[in-house]
């Protein structure tokens, strides 16, 4: 006589809905839920909109054809061969592109920029001597070598 057996699930449990009949694990993941929706095209919370009136924000704003003269961002700095240096804090905010359409929001983006003052800029730091021989050892020794020398 042939006895069957409950099959065995491998890989990882699947989600059940969190609510008082299936109680939320404490060892699962804080996205595991939204995962599971968009997964099965359920519809996520929205995220709630942050809006700042460009009047009430702490810091002014540029628009990328219209900075100031003296003012740079952290990467224009390094390619003109600087550092931040001296600048304590920012002075002005790029907006980025969606925001550089909404004169009246300040941009709250992650993808904006800081732009700081170029003449409390330093030159970039120059290496020790020392750094500049380990920084030629390493560069030999990662050459490749021929191996027709004779």
């Amino acid at each position: 006589m042939l006895i069957l057996r409950p099959r065995r699930r491998i890989g990882r449990p699947r989600l059940q809905r969190p609510g008082p009949r299936y109680p939320q694990r404490s060892d699962r993941l804080p996205g595991a839920w939204s995962r599971w929706c968009r997964a099965r095209g359920r519809k996520r919370r929205r995220r709630e909109v942050n809006r700042v009136l460009r009047s009430d924000a702490t810091l002014p704003e540029h628009d990328r054809s219209a900075v100031l003269e003296g003012l740079a961002t952290r990467r224009q700095l390094r390619d003109m061969g600087f550092s931040p240096g001296d600048n304590q804090g920012l002075v002005a905010i790029l907006p980025c592109k969606l925001c550089a359409t909404r004169p009246q929001w300040s941009c709250t983006h992650p993808t904006r920029g800081f732009l700081l003052r170029v003449d409390l800029a330093k030159p970039k730091r120059s290496p020790m001597l020392a750094q500049e021989w380990a920084l030629d050892r390493a560069s030999v020794s990662a050459s490749p070598r021929s191996s027709a020398a004779v």
